[in-house]
């Protein structure tokens, strides 16, 4: 069975990537598996194992979403961790404006469990942007230290036009995201 996923990809900009690159390198000497700045995406749903007949659920649910759900613009505002600064296992870049992100999560919440799929429950939305995941962390004072001074980094606004579904391939390099299905988001008026 495919491992898959529901995932809003993000076009970082250039302002964006220099802030990454200069948070990584501070870093450099920790263990470490970054996301490449190309893989970049906010996770919705992760589905796991799939079946081929939850693929076609999914990729029909999706298919009769097509042109309903909004374009987003987002706003990155801070680098933290989950699930603490103490124990991190994920480090992330936080949303400015979560609202439109949970708007779209309870949307295809609903679509979804409409479509008869089966989803994992997840504890509680957050919108994030994965940057890496640490194995462990050995100055964790640095760590912490870091974490706050890139807590309130106000980076240029990204436009998300497009939610992809993916499957993901694990390899000892880090993952491979093959997209199955790419939906465009309907422009604003």
């Amino acid at each position: 069975m495919k491992r898959t996923f529901l995932a809003l990809p993000v076009n970082a900009t250039s302002a964006f990537i220099a802030v990454y690159k200069k948070f990584k390198n501070e870093l450099a000497e920790e263990p470490i598996k970054w996301v490449s700045p190309e893989h970049l995406h906010l996770t919705m749903f992760f589905f796991g194992p799939t079946s081929e007949d939850m693929e076609f659920r999914i990729k029909k649910t999706m298919d009769t979403a097509r042109g309903s759900l909004k374009v987003l613009n987002v706003r990155f505002n801070r680098i933290d961790a989950f699930p603490s600064e103490h124990n991190p296992r994920v480090i992330w870049a936080g949303v400015d404006h979560p609202e439109p992100f949970q708007e779209l999560y309870d949307t295809l919440l609903n679509r979804l469990q409409g479509g008869d799929v089966a989803l994992e429950r997840n504890k509680k939305f957050i919108p994030h942007l994965t940057l890496g995941r640490p194995r462990w962390i050995r100055d964790r004072s640095h760590f912490r230290r870091l974490l706050k001074l890139y807590q309130s980094i106000p980076f240029p606004e990204t436009r998300i036009d497009t939610i992809t579904y993916f499957q993901s391939v694990l390899t000892p390099q880090g993952p491979i995201y093959k997209p199955l299905g790419i939906y465009p988001l309907k422009p604003e008026k």
